[in-house]
């Protein structure tokens, strides 16, 4: 499988899930007052993909040239959506 934008932002929001489960359930367990945690890891777990996703749209059009030649409508898209999304 070839490296692309798309599968960077898969593999971004793979580790980001598993990052943030991990912190939510240590968090559960091991706080006193734990209720809310899972909600404010979870509200702070959506600008900090869009960010990312961002970013690697960003760097994309850097490091592959030639996909993003081609395929230039879909990071557009992307950064419109996200960045309407997060500066909203």
């Amino acid at each position: 499988m070839k490296a692309n934008p798309i599968t960077l932002m898969l593999v971004w929001l793979i580790i980001l899930i598993l990052g943030f489960m991990c912190s939510i359930l240590y968090e559960v367990f091991f706080s006193v007052g734990g209720e809310q945690i899972p909600m404010r890891y979870i509200g702070s777990a959506i600008p900090t993909f869009i960010g990312g996703v961002i970013l690697i749209c960003l760097t994309s059009l850097f490091f592959f040239r030639e996909w993003t030649k081609k395929n230039w409508y879909i990071i557009l898209g992307i950064l419109i959506a996200c960045s309407l999304f997060l500066f909203r």
